[in-house]
C-alpha cells in the first residue's frame, strides 16, 4: 500500500530514489516503533522524522550561524548523533515505542492508587 501511495504521489518511480540512507531510515522507523505492531510503525515513523527535522533545524538554524567555520563538520555530526539516539532508544526499549506507550498508559490508568 505504501509503495502504491508513493507512486501515486510522485507520479514516477525509479531505483535511484531509494538509496542506502533511505533504507536505513525505514528500518530504523520500524525498529524504534516496535516490530510487529501497526502503531509501532506509525510512532516510529513520526519519531524518526521529528528527530531528523529537529537535528536539521538545530544544525542549520542555531549552530551554523553561531559557528560558521564548522559547517562542514556539522552534517556528519548530525548523522552520528542521529544514529546514536536511535541505537540508544533500541537499547533502552527493545520492544519499541509502543511498549513504552503501553507502560505509560498502564501507569496513568492506575496513577492515583497504585496498590
Amino acid at each position: 500500500i505504501a509503495g502504491a501511495l508513493y507512486v501515486y504521489f510522485f507520479r514516477t518511480i525509479v531505483p535511484t530514489q531509494f538509496d542506502f540512507s533511505r533504507t536505513i531510515m525505514y528500518i530504523a522507523m520500524i525498529l524504534v516503533g516496535g516490530l510487529g505492531r501497526i502503531w509501532g510503525s506509525i510512532l516510529g515513523a513520526a519519531f524518526i522524522q521529528l528527530l531528523d527535522e529537529g537535528l536539521r533545524i538545530i544544525t542549520t538554524s542555531y549552530l551554523t550561524p553561531t559557528f560558521p567555520g564548522i559547517a562542514a563538520f556539522l552534517e556528519p555530526f548530525k548523522l552520528v548523533l542521529f544514529g546514536g539516539i536511535v541505537i540508544l532508544i533500541i537499547l533502552v526499549e527493545p520492544n519499541g515505542l509502543v511498549a513504552l506507550l503501553r507502560r505509560v498508559k498502564q501507569y496513568l490508568k492506575l496513577w492515583p492508587f497504585r496498590y
